[in-house]
């Protein structure tokens, strides 16, 4: 984020959650404006809690499609967002058009193979996938069908032991995982618990730097 981020940007953090990359910001002292945007109003008081002393930083919350700011966004991020969404193209031709000129988009995600040991789901096409993983040629195509140029795409593999099994049912709550198997109509925790075979995890995230072109309208 270092290479992308200056103190005179405007930032937004699309489903900033409790405000991690606020955070990650200031403790980097970078002075920039940033908007956090949630849908959560329990996740969005989190995040107003670390930041209501700050006059350079603000929370909505509200969805993508109900976001209407005044203003253009140098750069914008959005962490473990896309694996929840119905259409990826539609989401990032909304965050395009919220991009100044030569703007950048910071993207993360969950790839092939997470939790598959955990629930024993290998991933399939994302529309099938109960976990939203996607492949690489699968985020391609999507950016394809955009008005984004693709600059990187890149993988980090990641390996992780937990002490118990809630303590796993935490982390995958973390990024909205159990949100998305209970199909968001807040389903139990112990019925996701009863599918965990495993303390450990591992698995890929996607790491994705896509911009809008400078002579784009």
């Amino acid at each position: 984020m270092d290479n992308y981020v200056r103190d005179d940007h405007i930032i937004l953090d699309i489903g900033s959650g409790t405000g991690k990359i606020y955070e990650i910001l200031r403790s980097k002292h970078k002075k920039c404006l940033v908007d956090m945007v949630d849908f959560s109003k329990k996740m969005c008081a989190i995040a107003m809690a670390k930041s209501y002393r700050d006059t350079k930083a603000n929370v909505y919350c509200s969805s993508l499609n109900d976001f209407k700011p005044c203003k253009k966004y140098d750069v914008i991020t959005s962490l473990q967002v896309i694996h929840h969404v119905p259409s990826v193209s539609e989401f990032l031709i909304n965050c395009s058009q919220l991009m100044k000129n030569d703007g950048t988009l910071l993207v993360q995600t969950v790839g092939e193979g997470y939790l598959e040991n955990i629930f024993g789901h290998k991933t399939n096409n994302h529309d099938l996938d109960i976990l939203g993983r996607f492949s690489i040629r699968e985020l391609e195509w999507e950016i394809k069908r955009t008005n984004l140029k693709l600059e990187s795409l890149y993988s980090d593999k990641f390996n992780f032991y937990f002490n118990t099994e809630l303590d796993v049912v935490k982390f995958i709550e973390s990024i909205g995982t159990i949100d998305k198997i209970n199909g968001y109509e807040n389903g139990k925790v112990p019925e996701v618990l009863k599918r965990i075979s495993s303390r450990e995890i591992y698995g890929e995230y996607y790491t994705i730097v896509l911009r809008r072109s400078r002579n784009d309208k």
